[in-house]
């Protein structure tokens, strides 16, 4: 994406392979579109986080919201779901939704090399997120320094999400009503048109077609820690619901 990007500002190949610390002939090569990676159906789903800047104040997270982008990599159909943070259990969270919300797992997930998953200077996947992965029986990619070509399904589908859903979620909007937003447009999406071996089709028709696996009936056990104010009548909100604690505890907590 970087590639095609500063081609259309009118770099020349030799600037942007410098830029990019690529071969001429392999920035060349991605330009003429000879560069792209087979995925075959029901192998992958790529992973990313996509931040959110100047999220509305009354969501009380801080300067950016996070979307977890899972796109499958065969058909280009993608879900998204909002977190308060980047942290393993918020990660594990959206992973069980986007999941969910894709109707099954691929066989394999990829990220690129976030602390959460892997070592970030090996790559090499953590214990802790090894036996998430275990729990849904798929395996972990992580792609190579450098290479973030290797989720550009996912990059494509932050693009989406970032023109065309967060540029216009206006100030006083719930979470969960954005939540909502994006869902529609993941879906909406599912009509772009795909060309194939040279056949058309659409991304929802390739969809249908991922043999993908089933999913735990239940989410893998993760606990969420968030920081949320408790009301005067000894309330505190938590996805999209009010729940009852001790009173005497308003406030900050």
């Amino acid at each position: 994406m970087d590639a095609h990007a500063l081609r259309r500002q009118g770099w020349t190949i030799s600037a942007i392979a410098r830029h990019l610390e690529r071969d001429r002939k392999t920035i060349r090569a991605y330009l003429n579109g000879e560069a792209i990676i087979p995925h075959p159906p029901g192998e992958e789903i790529q992973f990313d986080w996509l931040e959110l800047p100047d999220p509305p104040g009354e969501w009380g997270v801080g300067v950016n919201a996070h979307l977890l982008v899972g796109a499958l990599a065969h058909s280009g159909r993608w879900r998204a779901v909002l977190a308060e943070s980047e942290d393993l259990p918020h990660l594990v969270q959206g992973l069980d939704q986007a999941v969910r919300k894709l109707g099954g797992t691929a066989r394999r997930w990829r990220f690129d090399r976030m602390a959460t998953v892997c070592y970030p200077s090996s790559g090499q996947v953590t214990a802790a997120f090894a036996g998430v992965a275990k729990y849904y029986g798929v395996g972990v990619d992580v792609c190579p320094s450098r290479r973030s070509n290797r989720k550009g399904v996912a990059g494509k589908a932050n693009h989406s999400a970032a023109q065309r859903w967060w540029r216009t979620v206006p100030d006083g909007l719930s979470a969960e009503q954005a939540q909502s937003g994006v869902d529609k447009l993941s879906v909406r999406m599912d009509v772009r048109r795909r060309a194939i071996d040279g056949v058309r089709t659409m991304v929802a028709e390739l969809a249908a077609a991922e043999p993908l696996l089933g999913i735990p009936a239940l989410p893998f056990p993760a606990q969420l820690s968030v920081e949320r104010t408790v009301t005067a009548q000894s309330l505190v909100p938590f996805d999209g619901n009010f729940y009852s604690v001790p009173p005497g505890l308003p406030g900050p907590g």
